[in-house]
């Protein structure tokens, strides 16, 4: 992973500790998107606002906020237009075994990548 991958990565970990109530579960940061299960309700005792709305729009406003000073400083890639993809794709998982298979392909996610784009 490229420095701007250590970066996008640490903003969407930071979500664990800027915010009560939710966990990072399994994850991944690819060259053209990123896979995650975010755990809201962690805590019983502590009632979270957020919904994942709100934390996919916080994790892709840290990103580009520096985005512009890591093209400048660290020689991260320029984009065309967009950095960030408009929409994104979320699912409720709802037992053992689907965390399980989620978690799965989501490791899974490199391999199947690189024989699509690399075969």
């Amino acid at each position: 992973m490229n420095d701007a991958g250590r970066f996008a990565e640490s903003a969407l970990l930071t979500l664990n500790s800027v915010t009560h109530g939710v966990a990072i579960d399994t994850h991944i940061v690819m060259p053209d998107h990123l896979h995650a299960i975010i755990d809201l309700g962690t805590n019983p005792s502590i009632d979270t606002d957020n919904s994942i709305p709100d934390l996919i729009r916080v994790c892709k406003m840290r990103v580009m906020r520096s985005w512009p000073s890591g093209i400048r400083d660290r020689g991260w890639s320029r984009y065309d237009v967009h950095l960030w993809q408009q929409s994104y794709y979320d699912t409720l998982i709802r037992n053992d075994t689907h965390l399980e298979t989620t978690r799965a392909y989501i490791l899974d996610n490199p391999r199947q990548w690189m024989e699509r784009e690399h075969p």
